[in-house]
C-alpha cells in the first residue's frame, strides 16, 4: 500500500474525507458480502436437512421388502445346548432337536520338547542327527498334499512358519515347550495330517514332537485315525514295483494330456456355437440397428445419466480430480470424450436398460406384470457375443454361410470330442489309477518327462517304505516326545427325525438358524416358533421415531421465530461487539434461515401426504381391505393437542412409552397378533410409496444434484455470482480511492505552489 502524506499544506484530514466519499461504495460491498454469507449459511442449513432426509430415505429403502420384517421368533428348551433364531420363512409350532455331535477342528498337540529348546533350535539338534533332505507332508482332506523340505539348519520357528504359510494355524509355546498345530476351520473337510515322506522326514517329525504313533483300544486293536489311514495307504504300495507305478503314472499322464486337449477343443467349439446362436438371435431381435446400438452402450457402461429428455448418456468410468484446489468428478464417455459433473451419477445401468427397453418394446406389460423375457434374452445373447469376440480367436469366417448349418456341424463335432473326453476320464477314474492319485495327491503331471516320473516314483516308494514301517510298528521304539491328536469332525443334529451335518456348529434349515453348543445324548430339545409380535411392534415404533424426528425438525425450522432486522455482521460491526454478542446475533440469523421457505414447505407436504395415504392390503382370509396408519391405531394428535411443531408426528395408541396415548387401546399390537402378514403388507406399501416420492423429488436436475431435495446447484451458482460481484465492487472502490487521492494530491501541490508564490511576493515587498 502506498504511503500518503495527506493534508500537509491544506491541513485537511484527507484519509477521513476519502473514506467518507467511498462510504456508499463500501456499503454496497458489505451488503453483497452479507448476502453471500447468508446464502452460505442457508446452504449449510439445507445440507443438514438433506442429510436427515437421506438417512430416512436409506432406511425405508429396505423397508420395501419382506426381509426387513422378521415377524417370527423361536425359543429352545435348553439354551445351554443350542441357540436358535427364526426368519420370516420359519414354520409356526414346535419342533424336536437332538445334537449328536458338535463340530471340531483337527488339532495336534506336540510332545514336550527338551527344556533348552527355543525357536532358534535347529532340526539337526532336535533329531539328534542329520535330517538332510527330509520331507514332511501336509495331507489335507481335500486331497491336496504339500511337502515341506527339511534341512539340518532349519529352525523350529522356520518350520512353524512353513506350516502357517501352507494354511494351518501353528505356534511354538516356549513356556510349555510344545508345538501346537490346528486347522483354521472346523469340520472333516478341513482336516489335515502331518506324515513323513522319507526316513529323514520321520526323524524330523519325531524330533519336533509331532509324531503320532499307532494307538490301540482296550482290546488291543489298532485305532485307525487319520494319520494311521494315511500311512496305511502309503504302505499298500511298498510291495508294488517301481516299474508298475511308473507305468500307471504314464497312463495317468497320457489321459491328463488328452483330457486337457479335448477340453480346450470343446471350449472353442462351444464358444463358436454360443456365438453363432447369439448372433442369430440378435439378428432376429426386435428394434432398429440404432436402438440396439444404444442398448449395447448401456450394457457396456458402468455409469449412466438420465437426461432431461428421457434419453441416457453412458459413461465408461468416473474419477475424482483436483483443479485449482477444487475436487471435481470427471466422467469419461464410451467414445473417450470427457465431461465434468458436480455429483455422482445415480441411475443404475439396470434401471436405465429397463426404462430404455420399455420405450422400444423389449419389456411389455400383461395383467399389471412386466414381461422381461425378451430383454433378458437380448442381454444374454449380447454378452455372449461380446465375451466370445473378446476372449477367443475370433474369425469372421464364422459369420459366412448359413448359421443354422454351421451350428449343426459344430454340434456333431462336439459329440465326438465328448466321447474322447469320456474315455480320458474313464482312464483317470479306473480303480488302480484313482487309488494312486488319491494316495499320493497326484496333481497335473502331463508335462513331466519320463525322467521326471522316475524321480516321482522314487519319492512315492520312499513314502511307501515309511508307511510300511509305521504300520508294522517298527518305528514305535526309542525315546521321543509323542504328539496327541484330536480328530476333526462335523457337527450333526437331528431335527424332526432328519439328520443334518455341517462343518461348523451353525445350521440354516427352513427359516431356522440353529447353533449347536453341546450334545444332548438321548434327550430331545423343543424348538417353539411363534409370531414375534413385540419385534414387529418395535420395528413400527423405530420407523415412526425416525420419521417423527425428521418431520418435527422440518416444522421447527419452517416455523422458526422471525429474525427480521437481523443480517450477518460486517467486519466493522463485529469490531464493536463482544464474542458472545456476535455468537448470539448470528444464532438468531441462522435459526430463521428456512422460516416459511416454500421449498421446505413442499418437502413437508411430500412427507405428510405420503404418510396419510391408504393402501389395499390382503388379509389372511384372502380378502382385501384399504388401510391407512389410522387403521393400525397410529395417528397424529392434531394441532390443538400436539406440542409446538409436533402436529405432524405420529403416535401409537396404547404405546406405554408415550404419555399422550398410553391409556388408549393398543390396536396395533392386536392387529399384529391377529394378522402379521397383513401388517407387513401395509408397511411395505407405505414405505414404497414414501420411497418413490422421495426418489422422484431427489432426482438430478439443472438446479439440484441427485439425492438432494434443495436447489444446491442454483445456490452454488449464486454464491459464485456474489464472489464475482464483490471482486468487481472492490476493484471499483480501489480505483475510486486512487482517483480521489490523486485529486487531493494535486490540490495539495497547487496550494503549496500558491503558498510559495505568496511568500516570494511578500519577500519582494519587504514583508517579514
Amino acid at each position: 500500500m502506498a504511503i500518503r502524506m495527506s493534508g500537509l499544506t491544506s491541513g485537511l484530514d484527507t484519509e477521513a474525507i476519502v473514506s467518507a466519499m467511498l462510504m456508499n461504495y463500501r456499503a454496497k460491498t458489505d451488503k453483497l458480502k452479507k448476502s453471500q454469507t447468508k446464502l452460505d449459511w442457508t446452504r449449510d442449513a439445507w445440507s443438514d436437512v438433506n442429510k436427515q432426509v437421506n438417512a430416512l430415505y436409506s432406511k425405508i429403502s429396505n423397508l420395501r421388502y419382506s426381509s426387513a420384517y422378521n415377524v417370527m421368533k423361536s425359543t429352545i428348551s435348553d439354551s445351554t445346548k443350542a441357540t436358535v433364531s427364526a426368519s420370516s420363512g420359519a414354520v409356526l409350532g414346535t419342533q424336536s432337536l437332538k445334537i449328536t455331535q458338535t463340530a471340531k477342528a483337527a488339532y495336534l498337540t506336540g510332545g514336550k520338547l527338551d527344556s533348552k529348546t527355543t525357536g532358534k533350535t535347529t532340526m539337526k539338534e532336535l533329531a539328534g542327527g542329520s535330517v538332510k533332505d527330509g520331507k514332511i507332508t501336509i495331507n489335507k482332506a481335500n486331497g491336496e498334499a504339500v511337502n515341506i523340505n527339511v534341512k539340518d539348519d532349519m529352525t523350529v520357528d522356520e518350520f512353524v512358519n512353513e506350516l502357517k504359510t501352507n494354511g494351518l494355524t501353528a505356534s511354538y509355546d516356549s513356556a510349555n515347550q510344545r508345538i501346537f498345530v490346528s486347522a483354521k476351520e472346523s469340520g472333516e473337510n478341513n482336516s489335515f495330517t502331518l506324515t513323513a515322506s522319507n526316513s529323514q522326514g520321520l526323524n524330523a517329525l519325531k524330533g519336533l514332537g509331532l509324531y503320532v504313533g499307532t494307538q490301540t483300544d482296550d482290546e488291543g486293536n489298532v485305532i485307525k485315525d487319520q494319520t494311521y489311514k494315511t500311512y496305511e495307504a502309503y504302505a499298500a504300495y511298498n510291495t508294488v514295483s517301481a516299474d508298475d507305478i511308473k507305468a500307471s503314472l504314464q497312463s495317468i499322464r497320457k489321459a491328463q494330456k488328452e483330457k486337457t486337449d479335448v477340453e480346450n477343443q470343446l471350449k472353442t467349439l462351444n464358444n463358436q456355437k454360443s456365438y453363432l446362436e447369439s448372433v442369430k438371435a440378435l439378428d432376429d431381435a426386435e428394434g432398429t440397428a440404432a436402438q440396439k446400438e444404444q442398448l449395447r452402450n448401456l450394457l457396456d457402461a458402468k455409469y449412466v445419466k438420465k437426461n432431461d429428455d428421457g434419453s441416457y448418456t453412458a459413461y465408461e468410468k468416473m474419477e475424482e480430480v483436483k483443479e485449482d484446489g477444487v475436487t471435481k468428478l470427471k466422467y469419461t464417455r464410451l467414445d473417450g470424450t470427457e465431461e465434468y459433473l458436480p455429483d455422482k451419477l445415480t441411475d443404475s445401468v439396470d434401471d436405465a436398460i429397463k426404462d430404455y427397453a420399455k420405450s422400444i418394446g423389449y419389456i411389455t406389460e400383461k395383467d399389471g406384470e412386466e414381461d422381461t423375457s425378451k430383454l433378458d434374452e437380448f442381454k444374454k445373447n449380447y454378452q455372449a457375443v461380446k465375451d466370445f469376440v473378446k476372449t477367443s480367436d475370433w474369425s469372421s469366417e464364422l459369420d459366412e454361410g448359413d448359421k443354422a448349418e454351421k451350428i449343426a456341424a459344430i454340434e456333431a463335432e462336439i459329440a465326438l470330442k465328448e466321447t474322447a473326453l469320456n474315455e480320458a476320464n474313464a482312464t483317470l477314474e479306473s480303480a488302480d489309477n484313482k487309488k494312486l492319485i488319491d494316495t499320493f495327491g497326484i496333481g497335473d503331471i502331463q508335462l513331466l518327462t519320463d525322467d521326471d516320473l522316475t524321480a516321482l516314483v522314487a519319492d512315492y516308494k520312499s513314502k511307501a517304505q515309511v508307511g510300511a514301517e509305521y504300520i508294522s510298528g517298527s518305528v514305535n521304539g526309542g525315546t521321543y516326545p509323542s504328539a496327541s491328536r484330536v480328530e476333526a469332525q462335523d457337527a450333526s443334529i437331528i431335527l424332526n427325525g432328519v439328520e443334518y451335518t455341517s462343518d461348523t456348529n451353525n445350521f440354516s434349515i427352513n427359516g431356522l438358524t440353529i447353533t449347536a453348543l453341546g450334545t444332548t445324548g438321548d434327550d430331545e430339545l423343543s424348538i417353539t416358533t411363534t409370531t414375534d409380535t413385540q419385534g414387529l411392534y418395535d420395528k413400527v415404533k423405530d420407523i415412526l421415531t425416525d420419521y417423527n424426528d425428521l418431520i418435527n425438525n422440518l416444522m421447527k425450522q419452517y416455523n422458526a421465530e422471525s429474525a427480521k432486522g437481523y443480517e450477518p455482521l460486517s467486519d466493522d460491526e463485529k469490531e464493536a461487539m463482544s464474542d458472545k454478542e456476535i455468537e448470539k446475533w448470528e444464532a438468531k440469523v441462522k435459526g430463521a434461515l428456512l422460516r416459511h421457505d416454500s421449498k421446505l414447505n413442499s418437502v413437508i407436504n411430500l412427507f405428510t401426504s405420503s404418510m396419510s395415504k391408504a393402501y389395499d392390503v390382503t388379509l389372511k382370509d384372502g380378502s382385501t381391505s384399504k388401510w391407512s396408519l389410522g387403521s393400525l391405531g397410529i395417528h397424529t394428535l392434531g394441532f390443538l393437542n400436539s406440542a409446538t411443531n409436533e402436529n405432524y408426528a405420529y403416535h401409537i395408541d396404547g404405546d406405554e412409552d408415550d404419555e399422550k396415548t398410553a391409556g388408549s387401546k393398543d390396536k396395533l399390537k392386536a392387529m399384529i397378533t391377529e394378522d402379521p402378514d397383513a401388517v407387513v403388507d401395509f408397511l411395505k406399501q407405505l414405505s414404497s410409496g414414501l420411497y418413490k416420492e422421495l426418489d422422484k423429488s431427489m432426482k438430478s436436475s439443472s438446479v439440484s444434484s441427485a439425492y438432494t431435495i434443495y436447489n444446491d446447484k442454483q445456490m452454488d451458482k449464486e454464491y459464485k455470482d456474489y464472489t464475482t460481484q464483490i471482486k468487481e465492487w472492490e476493484k471499483r472502490i480501489a480505483a475510486k480511492e486512487e482517483a480521489y487521492f490523486k485529486q487531493f494530491s494535486a490540490m495539495e501541490a497547487a496550494l503549496a505552489k500558491m503558498q510559495s508564490s505568496a511568500s516570494s511576493i511578500t519577500g519582494m515587498m519587504g514583508g517579514n
